[in-house]
């Protein structure tokens, strides 16, 4: 078992770290990027994806980086002309699919055929795919609230968390929330003064479990 981050090495030089559990050693694999503001496993963990904003000649879009040949490949570049920011890259659980957030929008990459789909409210953040991949969990008004969108017909239906906190205010989701395996439980971490862990059971909307 592997974990992996992303960050500089002892050069200055952008590397994917990856911790061994078993023997806890470390290795490291310099990128040919300098800058990347996302960042998630893929390929059955043979992969990452990160995120490439641009910057001098740097080329805007998603990267994949092979971690056993060390090459590299864009598997999404911006339409010419965008210049949004790339955030919050979200693999689903096939690996078979890529969310992400390109300014306001919320874009699905089909990782196969490289099409490209703009789903769902402008303003939103994908957090985390459900086990089957027909609902995203996503995160609205900055990390504040938390709302789950089909992306069967586009439509949100929002959480309601205010009956977490007493006084209906949450400071924060901090991290990623994340579904349970039978898709109907949902774990965050939140913050309201001081942090803790939330879960959410029955998420699913009434008709469509």
């Amino acid at each position: 078992m592997k974990h992996r981050s992303l960050g500089y090495d002892d050069r200055g030089r952008l590397a994917v770290h990856r911790l061994e559990i078993a023997t806890g050693g470390w290795t490291c694999r310099p990128l040919k990027n300098k800058t990347w503001t996302s960042f998630t496993s893929a390929g059955a963990g043979k992969a990452v994806l990160y995120a490439v904003n641009g910057g001098g000649d740097v080329e805007r879009g998603v990267v994949e980086f092979n971690l056993e040949s060390g090459s590299e490949r864009y598997v999404y570049r911006p339409a010419r002309g965008r210049e949004d920011a790339i955030a919050a890259l979200t693999l689903s659980r096939d690996h078979r699919r890529l969310a992400f957030e390109e300014g306001k929008r919320l874009v699905v990459l089909d990782m196969d055929s490289g099409k490209t789909e703009t789903i769902g409210a402008e303003g939103i953040s994908p957090q985390s795919w459900s086990p089957e991949g027909r609902y995203l969990l996503v995160g609205a008004g900055n990390n504040k609230a938390l709302a789950i969108l089909s992306l069967e017909d586009g439509k949100i239906k929002a959480i309601d968390l205010a009956s977490l906190f007493p006084e209906g205010r949450l400071s924060g989701i901090l991290g990623r929330a994340d579904w349970s395996p039978d898709r109907q439980t949902i774990a965050f971490a939140g913050s309201y003064g001081k942090l803790e862990t939330f879960v959410l059971r029955d998420v699913i909307p009434d008709g469509q479990k």
